[in-house]
């Protein structure tokens, strides 16, 4: 009997484990600053267009430059490209995506590893 119990919890750890590898994490539409003690309109920022797979990444708020890419959703990762840049970043949660990998120039200079959380008053 002990030995049933013991498989079946198996079993289901197994298939609860599975089930999640595969899924895709939820992120929201909207702006992504960079986590900085600055000041908000001189950090850099993200914003994701989730309904036409389309980004906007810029040095600041009072910047006039800016990239403009697509956005793919592979999973736990976003994949921004804006030519000639690839972002790559992780998903913390709905509020927070981390830098993981940037080839190409990098104009912002977004350091891998930097924390991108998400801002409801500008989204």
């Amino acid at each position: 009997m002990k030995r049933l119990c013991a498989w079946l919890l198996c079993l289901l750890l197994v298939f609860t484990a599975a089930g999640c590898a595969d899924a895709d994490a939820e992120i929201r539409t909207g702006c992504y600053f960079l986590k900085s003690d600055g000041e908000e309109i001189m950090t850099p920022y993200l914003y994701l267009n989730l309904e036409n797979n389309s980004a906007h990444l810029s040095g600041g708020m009072a910047m006039s430059y800016a990239e403009t890419g697509t956005v793919t959703v592979d999973g736990t990762r976003i994949l921004v490209e804006t030519p000639p840049t690839t972002y790559v970043f992780r998903i913390q949660n709905e509020d927070t995506l981390i830098l993981t990998d940037c080839t190409g120039e990098n104009p912002f200079q977004l350091p891998v590893g930097g924390e991108l959380v998400f801002n409801e008053e500008w989204s």
